[in-house]
């Protein structure tokens, strides 16, 4: 059975991106730009991996971590909250939420 990866970004080029890595890898990818439709969907389907932007409209990522973290089908699945927030307490703010992994673009114009 070929692994189901959730994304959840309210950007869809970062949607489209991260649906060809996880395609690339083998992986099916189901992508929502609405953070709102993800909680129905999450209580109702299994995932292998949940991808969540950090900051989208409510329920935002982190709000979604911690939902996920108390469904009984998904309490389990790795979540990977992803964003651009150079606040020093953004990665605590998400582990604490629930997240597995946290990626953030610290990129800097001279970073190059």
């Amino acid at each position: 059975m070929q692994r189901r990866v959730l994304i959840i970004d309210d950007e869809q080029e970062t949607c489209d991106l991260i649906a060809r890595v996880v395609g690339y890898l083998g992986m099916e990818a189901l992508t929502l730009k609405s953070s709102a439709q993800a909680v129905d969907l999450l209580e109702r389907n299994k995932f292998d991996l949940v991808i969540l932007d950090f900051h989208m409209a409510s329920p935002d990522g982190v709000e979604l971590a911690r939902l996920v973290r108390q469904m009984r089908m998904n309490r389990m699945t790795p979540v990977v909250l992803i964003s651009d927030d150079q606040r020093p307490s953004a990665v605590a703010i998400g582990f604490e939420a629930g997240a597995s992994l946290f990626f953030t673009n610290r990129w800097t114009r001279n970073a190059c």
